[in-house]
């Protein structure tokens, strides 16, 4: 027997974030937190964001589905209930942080772009000084390009992984190939800093279906974390395995690990309270892109960790066996020196020292 209004609203009325009552296909009722949101009678496809539609079985399984809600795009999860659909929205304080997310990245994204700009066009007219003292502080604003270039593209990503709408530009892969390119880039930058990164892949292809950008700023993400609480002359090990119709990759480290309380905390959206002063710089909101990313290719993120004992980032994705073995292969080629903003340096701009950045290198 479908939900009457009445028994809606003894049960929701109360509930501290806005539900809603779909019935054939329009919405019927609203408890007194959504009122201000949507109105009863209209077309619940009129609250779907530009391009998105209701999927086939909204009314036959459980499903998180975006919607507009006073003009920003939240997810909401649906349940289904007998021929009807309930929609539970983030609460007032969670959509007052998306749109504050996305207005951050709106108006970090003009000034980015001309800084971006005006340090290409400055950095060849200067890289001829004599004097070190220019040529160090060329570097320090080098850096600071690339780590404001990430904390954007955090902002932006948060903004969408609130929405349920991350982008993907999905490719076929051979992950054994893309890791072993990753490895290899992101090594010789470790090295840099006193770290060694070791790989373990299988000499068989795994294939899976991925937008190779976000699942590199991923791995990046992540190994930038494990720097941080790594001492130099560390070891850092990655290995790819394939369990069942997963792949998993495992970055390992022997840094000083987390306790409970910070482990179960480690995906908020908030500023760490254990990173070191001088790596907060978007370590807040890392991990949780990371999370938005893998669970966007339906795959997932794990942190196994103690206090003392190391820490243990597990990523899985769904492994696809194609019928063809005539992938094309991810290049393998060293840190791109030609002046394009070159993801692992963008992913470990807070970790690496100010020499990395010499625009010598980028000339």
């Amino acid at each position: 027997m479908p939900l009457s209004s009445e028994q809606f609203h003894t049960l929701y009325d109360g509930a501290a974030q806005p539900v809603v009552l779909v019935q054939d296909g329009a919405v019927a009722a609203l408890n007194s937190c959504a009122q201000e949101l949507f109105t009863v009678g209209t077309a619940l496809c009129e609250y779907l964001p530009q391009d998105a539609e209701l999927p086939e079985t909204l009314y036959a399984r459980p499903a998180v589905l975006p919607l507009l809600a006073d003009g920003v795009c939240v997810s909401a999860n649906t349940q289904p209930l007998d021929g009807a659909l309930l929609l539970f929205l983030p609460p007032q304080d969670e959509r007052d942080e998306l749109a504050a997310f996305s207005r951050a990245a709106q108006s970090i994204s003009a000034p980015l772009t001309t800084l971006l700009s005006a340090s290409g066009t400055l950095f060849p007219l200067l890289s001829g000084a004599e004097d070190p003292a220019v040529q160090q502080n060329l570097a320090i604003l080098n850096r600071a390009c690339y780590q404001l270039l990430r904390v954007s593209e955090n902002l932006t990503d948060l903004s969408f992984m609130q929405s349920g709408r991350l982008p993907l530009s999905l490719e076929k892969t051979d992950l054994t190939d893309f890791l072993d390119g990753l490895t290899q880039r992101a090594g010789e930058l470790c090295g840099q800093i006193g770290r060694t990164l070791e790989a373990d892949l299988p000499q068989a292809p795994i294939f899976v279906w991925i937008d190779r950008r976000q699942v590199r700023r991923a791995l990046l993400a992540l190994l930038s974390n494990a720097i941080k609480f790594t001492a130099p002359q560390s070891v850092l090990h990655l290995s790819l395995t394939r369990l069942g119709k997963r792949a998993v990759i495992r970055l390992s480290d022997s840094g000083e690990g987390m306790d409970a309380e910070v482990l179960i905390s480690a995906f908020h959206r908030y500023a760490r309270p254990d990173v070191p002063e001088d790596a907060r710089l978007g370590a807040g909101f890392s991990l949780p892109v990371v999370q938005a990313i893998m669970q966007a290719h339906g795959g997932s993120v794990l942190l196994q960790s103690q206090k003392g004992g190391g820490t243990d980032a597990l990523l899985t994705l769904p492994a696809e066996e194609p019928a063809d073995r005539t992938l094309l292969k991810s290049p393998r080629v060293t840190i791109d020196r030609s002046g394009g903003f070159v993801p692992e340096l963008v992913e470990l701009s807070d970790v690496l020292p100010p020499e990395v950045f010499d625009v010598q290198n980028f000339l």
